[in-house]
Order: C-alpha cells, then sequence, then structure tokens
C-alpha cells in the first residue's frame, strides 16, 4: 500500500461511522487489513481509536468478531448469489500450552507470530507477491482456485484457557476462508502450509525449536449456517489431533 492510499483509507476510517466500518472491510477487506497493520505499527493508540474491534493487535490478522460476523457471512452470500465456492479451514498449533510451559511464553509468543506472519506470506493476502512461483502453486490447488481473483481472509481465534491463565496473547487456533476453493484444494494448499510451518526454527538456549500445527477443512455448501460450517471444520481439526496431529483433514474423510 502506497503513501496516498494509506492516507486515505486513515481518512476514511476517521470520519466514518461506527457502524459504516464494516462496509468498508467488505469493499476492500484485505487492502484495508494490510493498511490497518501498517497503523498499528507507526501509531497504536491511533489505531486503537479507530478500528480496536476488528484487528487482532498481536498478528495484524482479523479479529474472530469481524471474521465470523462479517466476513463469514459475506462469503455466505456470495456463495449463494454467485456460485462462488469456499473452504472453511480451522489450523491449531499442537501442544501449545506444552510449549509454553517448557519454553517460555516469549517463544509461544514468538511461535505465534511467526505462523501469523506464515499465513499471510503462504495465502492469498496482499503481502504475498504474485511471482511465477505462486503463480504455479496455485495451478496445482485447481481450476475453481485460479477463476476467482479474491484475497482469502485470515483470522486468529481466543482461546480462553490462555486468558485465564494470565497468558499475554489470545490464543493458538487460526481460521482462513479459501475463496475459489474446494474441500481438496484447500486440503492441497493446507498441506503445503504445514510443510512451512515444519522449518520454522525459533532460538532457544543456544539452540533451536520448532512447533507442527494440525488443521482441518470444510467446503461450505448451499444451505449451511455459519456455525454448521465452522463445526465441520472443527470435527475436521479434532480428527487431526487425535492421529497423532501435524495434518490436514478434509470433513468428508469422516464420513
Amino acid at each position: 500500500m502506497d503513501e496516498r492510499d494509506f492516507l486515505r483509507l486513515l481518512t476514511a476510517y476517521r470520519n466514518v461511522q461506527p457502524s459504516e466500518l464494516a462496509e468498508l472491510f467488505r469493499q476492500a477487506p484485505d487492502q484495508t487489513r494490510a493498511g490497518l497493520e501498517r497503523l498499528l505499527r507507526e501509531n497504536t493508540a491511533a489505531f486503537s481509536a479507530i478500528v480496536p474491534q476488528a484487528i487482532d493487535q498481536q498478528t495484524g490478522l482479523f479479529t474472530k468478531e469481524h471474521f465470523e460476523k462479517t466476513l463469514l457471512p459475506d462469503a455466505i452470500s456470495t456463495a449463494n448469489e454467485k456460485g462462488v465456492p469456499f473452504s472453511y479451514v480451522l489450523l491449531d498449533i499442537d501442544n501449545f500450552h506444552q510449549f509454553n510451559r517448557t519454553y517460555g511464553h516469549l517463544r509461544g509468543d514468538k511461535a505465534i507470530y511467526e505462523c501469523a506472519a506464515l499465513l499471510k506470506k503462504s495465502f492469498r493476502t496482499s503481502e504475498r507477491r504474485a511471482d511465477q512461483r505462486s503463480a504455479m502453486k496455485e495451478n496445482a490447488a485447481g481450476k475453481d482456485r485460479r477463476r476467482y481473483n479474491v484475497f482469502d481472509n485470515i483470522t486468529r481465534l481466543p482461546d480462553e484457557e490462555s486468558i485465564e491463565s494470565g497468558r499475554v496473547g489470545n490464543g493458538e487456533e487460526f481460521a482462513l476462508i479459501l475463496h475459489g476453493c474446494g474441500e481438496d484444494a484447500s486440503k492441497t494448499v493446507a498441506d503445503r502450509f504445514l510443510q512451512e510451518v515444519r522449518k520454522i526454527i525459533i532460538p532457544y538456549k543456544g539452540g533451536f525449536i520448532g512447533f507442527t500445527v494440525s488443521g482441518g477443512t470444510a467446503q461450505y455448501l448451499n444451505g449451511m449456517t455459519p456455525s454448521q460450517l465452522i463445526e465441520n471444520a472443527d470435527a475436521a481439526l479434532l480428527y487431526s489431533k487425535s492421529q497423532g496431529k501435524d495434518r490436514i483433514t478434509t470433513f468428508s474423510q469422516l464420513s
């Protein structure tokens, strides 16, 4: 986002009513988030005054409330009206509470940061450059994926257990809306993400530590409610956890 676009975005947010903020996200969700991430880095106080409810301040990802109340219903509406397929993916850092207890909360926060950064790099967000390599990856994900030029949406989900225990942070679970992506294609791109997660290293006591992620994915089918879609992805995630973790399961694999 260049300086002119950033200033225009900032002016827009300062002048609209709270009820109008969601509409700005609907018009250009990923570009808007990129601008707000910059504002968060440069002026935390201004960010908090403008839009504290839409962006998670630790990761720069969408909050659960904005994701589930605005972005997911919009994706469902678009799917119903225009026939644009999408899948919902839940991802969870494996054994995260044990990771925190063993290596400390600073390393836990680093794992959250690295996972969020990789999510923004790996999926179709404004941070990812459309180079030849990424184009090849899109081709491997299927024709539907290429046909719809829509940014993916990523959120960080809260973890009540971690909040109650006093951890500085807000959860190790993430969710994605993959536009133009059926269930099989969503598994392909999610599996690729897990491969990259395994390469992440975090310095610790003169050495390095890593972590893994499990996930579940479910495709939206006409007539589903948001809660039904989330429950399907969650069931697939729980199955991944029960089968040794560090893997992706589709909801259709459970039937």
